[in-house]
Parts: structure tokens; sequence; C-alpha cells
């Protein structure tokens, strides 16, 4: 079952009822020019005076007529030829691989994978890859200007990319999945959001399991919360997830979930987190001043 939005549903609504009233006054004008024009060949025949004026009146409602549909289908033509043309003009920057796909992006994201060179690529579980530019660019999509790109890493696995998702063979899932949910090292990230990202070299992944866990009593939060991520990040970049928390105007540290804000019954850990927010500020929020 397809389902379709109450937007889009608005959206053809009024289409329809534009396209109605459009075709309604064409064929109001048609008739009344119609009718000048008997009333012309009237005079004409019988020779009466004011022919002229029912056969100007004739031409201008034909005119009309043709017109009030003429003009918005024709803009809809010119319109539908700029996007084709559009969309068949590579950006300035396309690098072409030399290989396309004949899978199209909505195929792809029915399939959630494609087939290269005979394999099946699945997407994986995780879809929060960063773009570097030492990304090389193997194929592209049927009939688009977008790219799969080979991703360098470090799990020994060939891993592709494509609209920021990350692809493997299916073969390799699961060694994946494993290798990267339980390496030694992360990299840890703090920042706002669209903020610039601040690296916390003293967290520790045992720290990040305790916010993202946390389910203490859930609080409301005052006018003045800030709201930050932790991002934990594999060291090739390719794995990265990351939790919300919350810093009251006072520094009460809470993790955030959507409509919610839970204690992190921790008071080492929320010193820390409150430390990182307060050095954020100073760093990168020039806004806001430590109270």
């Amino acid at each position: 079952m397809i389902n379709v939005g109450m937007g889009a549903v608005f959206a053809l609504g009024l289409l329809g009822i534009m396209a109605a009233m459009i075709i309604g006054a064409s064929v109001v004008f048609f008739i009344i020019s119609m009718i000048f024009l008997g009333f012309w060949i009237h005079r004409k025949v019988n020779k009466l005076d004011y022919q002229k004026v029912f056969k100007v009146s004739f031409i201008i409602y034909l005119l009309l007529s043709i017109t009030v549909v003429g003009v918005p289908v024709g803009c809809v033509g010119i319109t539908m030829a700029d996007f084709a043309v559009e969309r068949n003009t590579p950006p300035e920057d396309y690098i072409d691989p030399g290989v396309e796909l004949s899978v199209t992006d909505s195929e792809i994201d029915d399939a959630r994978g494609f087939y290269l060179d005979g394999v099946f690529y699945k997407r994986m579980s995780y879809d929060f890859y960063e773009y570097r530019e030492d990304e090389v660019p193997i194929a592209k999509v049927k009939d688009e200007f977008r790219n799969i790109y080979e991703v360098k890493n470090a799990s020994g696995k060939r891993l592709l990319r494509y609209r920021g998702y990350i692809y493997c063979k299916e073969s390799d899932m699961e060694f994946l999945e494993k290798f990267y949910t339980t390496l030694d090292d992360y990299d840890y990230y703090f920042y706002a959001y669209k903020g610039e990202k601040m690296k916390i070299d003293d967290f520790l992944d045992k720290e990040f399991n305790l916010t993202a866990n946390a389910y203490g009593a859930s609080s409301g939060v005052p006018d003045g919360t800030k709201y930050y991520y932790i991002e934990k990040r594999s060291p090739d970049g390719v794995y990265s997830l990351k939790i919300d928390i919350c810093v009251t105007p006072s520094y009460e540290v809470y993790k955030s979930s959507g409509s919610y804000s839970y204690d992190l019954r921790n008071e080492e850990l929320e010193r820390k987190l409150k430390n990182y927010a307060i050095k954020y500020k100073h760093n990168y929020d020039e806004d806001l001043t430590e109270e």
C-alpha cells in the first residue's frame, strides 16, 4: 500500500482545482466566441451593420480561449524542458567514473543495496558516514550524476558509500558489525547542532555507555537549556554513533531523548560533561558566556 502525505494530497487537490478553473474559463470564452461568430455570419449573410464589431469580438474571445489554456501548458512545457536539460547536465565538479549501474536511485533505496561486478552490496545498519575528499568514484547510478565511492577503512574489507550510507558485501556484514562495535579505541567529540566539533581525549567508552543508557527520573528543563551531541567515532571515520545531552543554565546535565530529559545519576560523569559544556562555550559559542 502506498502512503500519501496530507501535503501531497492537498497539493494535488489544489492543482486539480486550478486545472478545472482554467479549462472552465477556456470553455466559457470559446462558447462566447462561437456566439459572436454566429452573429457575425448572420449579419454578413444578411448584409447588416456592425459586422466588424462581432468579427473582432469573435477573434478576441477565441484568442482568450486559446491563451487561457496555452499559457499554463506552455509554462509547464518550458519548465519540464528546463528540468530535463538540468537533469542531463552534470555538475561542474562531477567526475564520471566510466561505469554505470543498471539500477536507479529509487531501486537502490527499495532494495537497500545494489549489484556491482556481480556482487550484492547491502546497506549497513549505521548510516552516519562522513564524506572525505580522498574517496574514489567507482560507478554511477543509472540516469543520474550520483556516484558510488570506494571508502578507505581499517577493517580490511571493501566498503562503498552512496548518498551517506555505507554498503558492504552481505558475506562481510556480520564481521564488520562486530569489528566496528568492539574496537579498543574510539575518538570522541562534543559539539552543538551545526557547530564545530571539539575533540575530548579524556572521555572513556564506559562513560559513553553510561550516558547512552541513562534512564533516571525524567524531568523538564528550563528555558535557556543548551543541547549537545557526544559522538563516538572509529579512528578511520567509518563508524560513528552519537547521543544527545542537554545542559541547563545552572549546568545541570541530562541525557536528552525527544521531549524527555533523564537524570544521569553519576556525579563524576555529570561534572565531566559540565566542564565540556563550559569549555565549548568559551571556544566555540561566542554568543554565550560562562555563568
